[in-house]
């Protein structure tokens, strides 16, 4: 028996009775402690993510939540590294990135163009947060020390939304938000 940490619940190796919400190849789960006598009890359904991790159909389960924050942590590495094709390798195949300064781009063209205007950066990651609501999407809080070839060099806090594509567990989009007024002097026309 497992326990899932975000409801509470065992699973169990019992299969349960197919819904419409998971397969016929999901397992059950029971309340991680005994009910009171003529209380009820619920049971959860549990489904195979599509990315091969068990999750509670329920709830944002820990092992799809552990998925998304090391998915973004690898990004971050990528963009930091300036290596487009690790960064494109965690993404489905038409994923893009919104930037307030470059606009929606395909994500190997985003960091190819950051990667090019880049001397060399810095990302001090400060948090990563999964969605406490069941969407497949985490937010990234980091600080953005960026040293750009011509000598100038900025530094800024960015609270990036990442979006998840449910069938495969990749990274469909990132939407960028942060402050470009602290830093548009210094990085507007910087880009080749």
């Amino acid at each position: 028996m497992r326990l899932c940490r975000a409801r509470g619940f065992l699973r169990t190796a019992r299969p349960s009775v197919p819904n419409s919400r998971a397969g016929p190849s999901s397992e059950t789960l029971v309340p991680a402690r005994k009910a009171k006598p003529r209380e009820s009890v619920r049971q959860v359904p549990v489904a195979l993510s599509p990315i091969g991790r068990t999750m509670c159909v329920n709830c944002a389960s820990p092992e799809r939540g552990d998925h998304m924050q090391h998915a973004v942590r690898k990004y971050l590495k990528a963009l930091e590294a300036g290596d487009a094709e690790k960064a494109a390798a965690l993404f489905t195949r038409d994923g893009w990135v919104r930037s307030p300064f470059l606009g929606q781009l395909p994500v190997r063209q985003f960091v190819s163009k950051v990667a090019a205007a880049s001397g060399r950066s810095e990302l001090t990651v400060h948090d990563v947060l999964v969605s406490a609501e069941g969407h497949t999407r985490a937010v990234a809080y980091y600080l953005y020390d960026w040293h750009l070839k011509d000598g100038s060099k900025v530094a800024f806090e960015c609270a990036d939304v990442f979006n998840f594509d449910p069938d495969t567990g990749h990274i469909a989009s990132i939407v960028l938000v942060y402050d470009t007024h602290l830093v548009r002097d210094v990085v507007e026309n910087k880009y080749p």
